[in-house]
């Protein structure tokens, strides 16, 4: 389980966010959405110990991170980022291997091998183990660098807009597979994504980011309202729940 504490985050006097809480459960998937620049990406980054926070706590199953050594929660998450650039001369069975870095020796082991071809053959990317990361387009990269997340087998999986660079096909598939993974490995799942249907339909929790901190949280269908889009994305929208009991919002004028 992940629970933020009121946690504070500034760039110099700037301040991006501040008093955030929020618990994610396991074998949940937490979504964060919100309007460009509400800090989404820095909140991610200040969960996963990438940015200092400027005042509050993280917890892993009860544990302050600060606490925990760097190997043991290093061990536990896993962290995509939003930017899949990669000039390095390396295939992609490479890349993704290197996701398992606290564990290689000089010699690979089979259970290296294993897990590389295994979380290669979910995400359907075996044809391209042997191609440089360099020569895939950025949909592809996208996929190869959620295997490499993926492969050291996390409990703690934190995603920034992982749909990013995806077309719809893969970005269900993905979304499939990732709700699967989370709910069959009791993973805890924290994510940001931009489409609010996606979101929508994958979500057990959103929350909405605006003016430095939470705007609201809950169901997706108590979050996603005229209301939010309102005030928070600044339009004017249609609902609808599809059958499968997903809500959707139609934007029809920006204010």
């Amino acid at each position: 389980m992940l629970s933020v504490k009121d946690i504070s985050f500034a760039y110099g006097e700037e301040v991006i966010f501040e008093n955030v809480s929020f618990d994610c459960r396991p074998g949940q998937i937490t979504s964060i959405i919100g309007v460009n620049g509400t800090g989404k990406t820095t909140l991610l980054k200040c969960i996963a110990g990438l940015q200092k926070l400027r005042s509050g706590e993280v917890f892993i199953n009860g544990r302050a991170r600060k606490e925990m050594s760097k190997e043991e929660f290093a061990a536990s998450v896993g962290y995509l980022d939003q930017n899949n650039y990669c000039d390095a001369q390396l295939n992609v069975y490479e890349v993704i291997l290197l996701g398992r870095i606290r564990n290689l020796s000089f010699k690979v082991s089979e259970e290296d091998r294993r897990r590389v071809e295994s979380v290669s053959d979910m995400l359907g990317i075996t044809r391209f183990l042997n191609r440089n990361i360099t020569d895939l387009s950025g949909g592809q990269r996208q996929m190869v660098f959620i295997a490499q997340t993926l492969v050291k087998e996390p409990k703690l999986l934190i995603l920034d807009e992982p749909t990013s660079a995806l077309d719809i096909n893969h970005q269900f598939k993905l979304m499939n597979l990732i709700s699967r993974l989370t709910r069959e490995r009791e993973l805890t799942t924290l994510t940001t994504l931009h489409h609010l249907d996606v979101a929508s339909k994958y979500s057990d929790s959103v929350i909405v980011l605006n003016d430095r901190g939470v705007y609201t949280q809950g169901s997706s269908d108590s979050v996603v309202t005229r209301e939010m889009l309102r005030e928070v994305y600044r339009v004017e929208s249609e609902m609808f729940t599809d059958a499968y009991g997903c809500v959707h919002a139609v934007p029809t004028k920006e204010l």
